[in-house]
């Protein structure tokens, strides 16, 4: 093997193990999508307990991490994964082991959580069990809301593939969504998705540590690259006073964690139809007495997580897929029935002088003062072909009048006119 050939060998080889140290990495390595615990332990007179041991442990996957109180009695635990399951144990000597059960830590927030230990033999435990949902952030002024993935499942989100329209709901976001042909609302683009007085490109959305914010648009509700809903864990928003990790934008900070494997194997199979039997028709389409328009809609997927080696190496894969069928209105200009049946209207001149080039059939398929309706008859006695001037040879023309290819073209491929006020007329 030549030196060349050895080289790019061992090069591929380190190439490929640091994409897998990568894509091993535990999650808390990822600085932006982590939680984190503060508190302080007293005793039962409300003194503080320097130097007492906290263990914060992770039940979904066996991780545990340590600290302990300072001189203040204050602890703190940061850089771990978010999410339920969290178990807290503090122990000093000469008190009671305190174990507090079912924590949830919601991403991006430090959770407080203090704890008062009572005199008694160490061998002793006292055993609490937390709620389990996510607490009022007491630790900074961030304004926001985090949502669990429960509530993230079961708060209004038309397309399953992207969580980001869950913005619209939190305070202070502008939701000025313009209707197709209407840019009255916001002609701009700066509006919709704007947060706080910022502009709509000003917001950062951040799924794993990674930056997911539209650059290219400044799309406010979109993030570059799906996250099916069903595959998040938490979805957190600041929208104001956001914490200083966040710089560099002065609108929302939008921080997603995406859901983990564990010890324990979890599925998910979903499937969400919609159709337009619900629906009401639009505006538009009642007042010109058109049905309303068909819509199936099916959104689907499944996900499943589980351990490779246990305490040791996880894995969670989701799939979300969507088939639509559906229906839209457009505006397109067709012929009047008249012309399929080989007619030709024309714009007369029996006003003397008085008809304009702009007249026009407004509300039916006959004649008015200004246009007149040939018959087929009569275009075909106009048409040079019915005194011989054009032979029998011409393709598609065996007789006077219009061609019969170009009247089938008409009466098979457009419908009928329903707005005679659009069009040439």
């Amino acid at each position: 093997m030549s030196m060349f050939l050895r080289v790019r060998v061992a090069g591929l080889l380190v190439l490929v193990a640091a994409v897998m140290i990568f894509c091993m990495a535990p999650r808390s390595a990822m600085a932006q999508a982590v939680a984190s615990i503060t508190g302080t332990v007293t005793d039962n007179t409300g003194a503080v307990l320097p130097g007492a041991s906290v263990k914060l442990t992770d039940t979904r996957t066996n991780t545990s991490y340590f600290g302990k109180t300072a001189g203040d009695g204050s602890y703190r635990i940061t850089n771990v994964p978010p999410g339920p399951g969290y178990s807290l144990s503090v122990t000093k000597d000469s008190f009671e082991v305190l174990e507090i059960n079912n924590l949830y830590l919601p991403v991006a927030v430090a959770t407080t959580q203090d704890v008062t230990l009572q005199l008694g033999a160490v061998s002793q435990k006292v055993e609490v069990t937390a709620q389990g949902s996510i607490s009022l952030n007491t630790t900074d002024t961030t304004i926001g809301n985090n949502l669990d993935m429960r509530a993230v499942e079961n708060l209004p989100n038309e397309f399953r593939d992207d969580p980001a329209q869950l913005l619209r709901l939190q305070v202070g976001v502008v939701s000025a969504q313009t209707a197709p042909g209407n840019a009255t609302i916001d002609p701009n683009g700066t509006r919709d998705g704007a947060v706080a007085g910022a502009d709509a490109d000003q917001n950062n959305i951040i799924v794993d540590g990674i930056d997911a914010t539209d650059y290219a648009f400044g799309a406010a509700f979109e993030t570059q690259g799906a996250v099916p809903v069903e595959a998040i864990q938490e979805f957190t928003t600041q929208v104001a006073n956001p914490s200083p990790q966040y710089g560099g934008r002065g609108g929302a900070q939008t921080i997603i964690s995406t859901k983990s494997g564990s010890n324990d194997w979890h599925g998910t199979a979903y499937e969400y139809n919609r159709t337009a039997a619900t629906e009401a028709d639009s505006f538009f389409n009642n007042q010109e007495g058109l049905p309303r328009l068909g819509l199936i809609r099916n959104q689907f997927g499944g996900n499943l997580g589980g351990a490779i080696l246990k305490d040791k190496l996880f894995f969670f894969f989701e799939f979300d897929g969507r088939r639509d069928r559906s229906q839209q209105s457009v505006l397109e200009t067709v012929p009047f029935p008249h012309v399929k049946l080989g007619e030709l209207a024309y714009i007369n001149d029996s006003g003397g002088g008085s008809c304009p080039n702009t007249s026009r059939l407004t509300s039916a398929d006959v004649s008015t003062p200004c246009v007149t309706i040939l018959s087929a008859a009569q275009v075909a006695a106009l048409d040079p072909c019915s005194v011989g001037a054009c032979g029998t040879t011409a393709p598609g023309f065996g007789a006077p009048g219009i061609a019969p290819s170009l009247l089938s073209l008409f009466q098979t491929r457009y419908p009928n006119p329903n707005d005679y006020s659009q069009g040439d007329g």
